[in-house]
C-alpha cells in the first residue's frame, strides 16, 4: 500500500491548506470538482463557502444534537489543566466586582495538577457513498455525545478527525488534531468536523483534490473508505498512538451509551 498522509495540528492550518493549495489538475478537473459541485442534500451544505463558515465559525444546528450521556470514570495519571482564580495582581478585569465596588476586580489563570486519564481516539469520516447525509450526521452526533460523556467523567481526551480511504493499492489520510486532553469540549467548533457531512463531502474531498502523486482513477468515485485496518495502519504511519480508531461501519449501529462502551473496552 502507498501512503498519502497530511497530519493537521489543528483546524486552522487545515483550512489554509484548503484555501492556498492548488488542485491536481492531473487528476480532477478543476470546472467540476466534488467539493464544489455537491449538492446539499449529499454534503449536508448549499456550497463550499457555507462549510468553509462553520469550519472556521463553528455549527449551532449540529452542536444541538449532543446529548448528555454518562459514562464509568477512572483515573491514573497526572495531568495539568488551566484553573481562573480572581487575583489582587492582575489578569483580565472581572467587570462584575468592578461595578459592585469588590476589591478583587481582576482573575488569573493558573495551572493546577489533577488525577486523570488521558485517552486519544481517531474518528475517520469516511463512508460509502450510498449513506446519507442524515446518517453520517446522527451516528457522529452519538459518538460526539459519548466523548463528551466520558470527559464528564474524568478522563480526557485527544481526539483527530481524518478522512482516510484507499484506492486499489493508494491510501489518502487527512488528519486534523481537533482537541488536545488539556482543552475542554467546545461543542459549537468540534461539532462541524465530526457531525457535519462536508466536513467529508466537502472539506476532505477538497484536500484529495489538492494531493499530488496519486493515480488518476481517484478522480472517478474519490476512492472508497478504509476498512478498520487499513485506517488503523494509516494512523500508525501518521505518529499517532490512538487507543481507537473509529469507523463509521463499527459504531453506525450503537447509541451513545454503546459507543462509550466501544471506547472503553
Amino acid at each position: 500500500m502507498q501512503y498519502f498522509i497530511k497530519t493537521f495540528p489543528n483546524l486552522a492550518s487545515f483550512s489554509k491548506f484548503i484555501g492556498e493549495g492548488p488542485v491536481n489538475t492531473s487528476v480532477f478537473d478543476a470546472a467540476h470538482l466534488e467539493s464544489v459541485t455537491g449538492s446539499a442534500k449529499f454534503t449536508g451544505t448549499d456550497s463550499l463557502d457555507d462549510a468553509n463558515r462553520l469550519l472556521r465559525d463553528g455549527d449551532d444546528k449540529n452542536a444541538k444534537k449532543i446529548i448528555n450521556v454518562t459514562a464509568p470514570g477512572r483515573v491514573s495519571v497526572k495531568d495539568i489543566r488551566p484553573r481562573r482564580e480572581r487575583s489582587y495582581y492582575g489578569g483580565a478585569v472581572n467587570i462584575g466586582a468592578v461595578v459592585t465596588g469588590r476589591p478583587r476586580t481582576m482573575y488569573r489563570n493558573v495551572m493546577q495538577k489533577t488525577d486523570t486519564k488521558i485517552l486519544t481516539f481517531v474518528y475517520n469520516v469516511s463512508v460509502p457513498w450510498t449513506v446519507s447525509a442524515a446518517q453520517i450526521a446522527a451516528t457522529a452526533a452519538n459518538l460526539t455525545s459519548a466523548i463528551c460523556g466520558i470527559e464528564k467523567k474524568g478522563y480526557r481526551v485527544n481526539l483527530y478527525a481524518g478522512s482516510i480511504m484507499t484506492y486499489r493499492d493508494e491510501c489518502f489520510a487527512n488528519i486534523i488534531k481537533i482537541k488536545d486532553s488539556k482543552t475542554y469540549m467546545d461543542r459549537k467548533k468540534m461539532a462541524y468536523p465530526l457531525i457535519n457531512p462536508s466536513m467529508l463531502r466537502r472539506h476532505m474531498f477538497a484536500a484529495l483534490e489538492r494531493t499530488e502523486g496519486i493515480a488518476s482513477g481517484w478522480s472517478s468515485g474519490y476512492g472508497y473508505a478504509a476498512d478498520t485496518k487499513n485506517a488503523g495502519d494509516a494512523v500508525r504511519k501518521a505518529g499517532i498512538d490512538a487507543r481507537r480508531v473509529i469507523n463509521f461501519r463499527d459504531i453506525a449501529a450503537l447509541d451513545a451509551a454503546g459507543i462509550i462502551d466501544y471506547l472503553l473496552k
